[in-house]
């Protein structure tokens, strides 16, 4: 990835155990009660994915005015550039309350 174009040949493909140090390296780091994940409805990613020109998604970290953590995620044009006139979201469903109690990447017992 160079000036924000992203290579089509990039994998995002990981494995599990890469998943799984990853969530717990941002536990290790984070307060006891934050926000460690959050849920977003398919057809709400599909809103942004659809647009036309659309070849990506960008996720930008944020925090609401409360200090929570939250993403704001923007499609991505062709040229690299936030397709910012469009379809943007966030107000993800938190983790907690909202997460998958048996999950691994939720906690390190799993």
């Amino acid at each position: 990835m160079s000036n924000g174009v992203i290579s089509s040949s990039h994998n995002h493909s990981i494995d599990l155990r890469e998943a799984k140090k990853l969530t717990k390296n941002f536990r290790t780091h984070a307060s006891p009660n934050a926000v460690i994940g959050g849920a977003i409805r398919k057809e709400a990613l599909l809103s942004v994915l659809n647009q036309t020109d659309c070849i990506a998604i960008r996720v930008y970290f944020a925090k609401t005015d409360d200090g929570e953590n939250e993403l704001v995620i923007v499609g991505m044009d062709s040229s690299g550039k936030d397709m910012i006139q469009g379809e943007l979201l966030e107000r993800i469903w938190p983790c907690p309350p909202y997460c998958d109690e048996l999950s691994p990447l939720r906690g390190e017992d799993q």
